[in-house]
């Protein structure tokens, strides 16, 4: 558990720092045939936030109202934005072939692509609420910079391994259970962590020199 929490700490910034490298050069992977519905990811997501509290609502109809323009809105917005998505990130958000046309055809837009940070890590599905909403949220639409910064920074938060959908030594508790998270941590993230993580300041505290390869080499050649 503390390797796993200490990880994470870097973890979030490495992702941020892969998602710079790779921007607009991604692969993809294909979440489904048709994609995960964004407005059922949406009303998940709304289950545990503060504002969309109530998006399975009851018999409250101004309550009901509200949350159907919120996520008519947020949706409009999501499929507005698709083609940069898809551009730059490989986010693909469509509606399927047989989705009706116009705003009756919205509750059929679908995420259907996730950009692959690094080949053979599958994040933690149970994350992609969160990601929906934090794109309508948390992205700044209106300046072309701090957008791209703000999308990369709600995909870096996704693809962080987190402990809450970890299921014992399996990474996810969803069906398959997914791979150990050691095994994950130890060797698909590490290795790429030593390559290419640029810590800020911030983070200078928690990393320790604990041995210089060149001066060691410098030691064992005089030997």
């Amino acid at each position: 558990m503390c390797l796993r929490s200490c990880f994470i700490r870097f973890h979030s910034v490495f992702k941020n720092n892969t998602l710079i490298f790779s921007f607009g050069n991604f692969g993809s992977f294909k979440l489904a045939e048709d994609g995960a519905n964004l407005m059922e990811l949406l009303q998940l997501a709304g289950l545990e936030s503060e504002h969309e509290s109530a998006l399975l609502c009851d018999d409250n109809l101004i309550v009901c109202g509200e949350i159907l323009r919120f996520l008519v809105a947020a949706l409009e917005l999501l499929e507005s934005q698709a083609e940069m998505l898809n551009d730059y990130f490989s986010v693909q958000i469509s509606r399927p072939a047989y989705a009706e046309q116009g705003a009756d055809g919205l509750r059929q837009l679908a995420l259907v692509t996730l950009p692959s940070v690094i080949d053979g890590h599958t994040p933690q599905m149970e994350g992609l609420p969160a990601l929906v909403m934090s794109l309508v949220k948390d992205v700044d639409w209106e300046e072309e910079e701090a957008c791209f910064d703000s999308v990369s920074r709600a995909l870096a938060e996704f693809f962080v391994i987190k402990e809450e959908f970890c299921d014992g030594d399996k990474i996810s508790g969803l069906e398959g259970g997914g791979a150990p998270w050691l095994a994950v941590i130890r060797d698909l993230l590490v290795p790429r962590v030593k390559s290419h993580l640029v810590p800020p300041d911030s983070l200078r505290d928690g990393i320790s020199r604990l041995a210089d390869l060149h001066d060691l080499y410098k030691v064992f050649e005089r030997c």
